[in-house]
């Protein structure tokens, strides 16, 4: 039986899409594991006689002093930590994690094909060419600055800059889940969880709550976002190994 030719630069694509994915996949690990260990304490807790409990907290100046809470508004924040707050808390790294890889694959590519970096970043801030130590420091300065920028640009720009760099094309469902994705975790990291009109523009049609309203966010949401992380990742990965699989430029 002949052997299946190698793509040359498989192992380049595959360790990072190999590791966020790990990743992502240990953050739900440790998330339900978290989960398992509030609601024990919040069943041990519902069987208790003490009305009210007392914790060790940092205090303005560092220093470790006693609050004191009444049992029922412990057993409420360990309820809404086990239906809402464990999953909001981990969609925050989570999205950080896809992020991560988005960027480092933009570095990649822009690395190893220079010109793909733009018009826009033809004229360079003085400060930035006196702080870089050589010029490929000083590349490496440029491409930062370009893949920050865009990170933070409206979910159309930021999709659009990610397929021309890579030079791959990510399927619409995709790119709209992801942006209620991101949508949800800055509503919640910026906003208490309310939404807004900035969520509403970000999300578009996959809004899930109207302007003022409390965003759900329940464990059947948290796992579908993972879901839609990896996707992301998936589809990323095998437009990046169609497109320079066998690039001298990115050969290992």
């Amino acid at each position: 039986m002949e052997k299946k030719k190698q793509v040359p630069n498989v192992k380049l694509f595959r360790r990072p899409r190999s590791r966020v994915i790990r990743e992502l996949n240990n953050i739900v690990v440790v998330t339900g594991i978290a989960r398992n260990a509030v609601e024990d304490a919040r069943q041990t807790l519902q069987s208790g006689t003490r009305t009210k409990l007392r914790f060790q907290v940092p205090s303005v100046k560092g220093e470790q002093v006693v609050a004191a809470r009444k049992r029922s508004k412990i057993l409420s924040l360990l309820e809404q930590a086990v239906s809402r707050d464990l999953f909001s808390q981990a969609l925050i790294p989570a999205v950080a994690v896809t992020e991560g890889y988005l960027a480092h694959m933009l570095r990649l590519v822009l690395r190893a094909f220079p010109k793909k970096i733009g018009v826009s970043e033809k004229k360079v801030d003085l400060a930035v060419i006196l702080e870089a130590e050589d010029l490929d420091n000083l590349l490496d300065a440029i491409i930062l600055k370009q893949i920050n920028s865009a990170f933070y640009a409206s979910p159309s720009k930021y999709f659009e800059y990610i397929e021309s760099v890579l030079s791959i094309s990510i399927p619409a469902s995709h790119k709209a889940a992801y942006s209620e994705v991101k949508a949800t975790r800055d509503i919640y990291v910026h906003n208490g969880g309310i939404v807004n009109q900035l969520y509403l523009q970000k999300a578009g049609g996959l809004a899930r709550a109207g302007d003022g309203d409390p965003l759900p966010l329940d464990e059947e949401y948290f796992s579908k976002a993972i879901t839609c992380m990896k996707g992301v990742v998936k589809s990323v990965y095998q437009g990046l190994l169609k497109k320079y699989g066998t690039s001298k430029e990115l050969a290992v």
